[in-house]
């Protein structure tokens, strides 16, 4: 015989199995999406405070000087900047890459745009 406390059982069984499918289905989906933070001139939340000084021994802005671009009209273009490999968003001597063109980069600081060229020894040293 069904007693209130035994009927108050099976009405909540089926919205358990329900709840519990709904879950095994979504964990069956994985999202690919690539998730990046947009400072905006910000700091970064994620980035440990540490690692922000460590950073400070990236070159000045007077003197960042291209040592060559990977172009990409796609987006992904990789701009060489003293030896190392900087893509759009990541940030160089405190200024953030907006756009990595053929010849040139657009920084910013701030509210300031800059644009910085190959210097034209090294797009001669290229064209060798």
């Amino acid at each position: 015989m069904l007693t209130p406390r035994n009927d108050r059982f099976f009405c909540v069984l089926p919205r358990v199995f329900c709840i519990v499918g709904i879950l095994i289905s979504f964990s069956r989906f994985s999202f690919s999406e690539e998730i990046r933070y947009e400072s905006q001139g910000r700091r970064d939340p994620f980035e440990s405070v540490n690692e922000a000084e460590a950073t400070s021994s990236q070159p000045a802005a007077k003197d960042i000087v291209i040592e060559g671009i990977i172009y990409d009209s796609k987006g992904k273009s990789i701009a060489l900047i003293s030896g190392d490999a900087y893509r759009v968003g990541d940030v160089v001597a405190d200024k953030k890459i907006l756009e990595i063109k053929a010849t040139s980069i657009v920084v910013a600081l701030g509210d300031q745009l800059n644009e910085i060229h190959i210097s034209p020894e090294t797009l001669e040293n290229n064209d060798r």
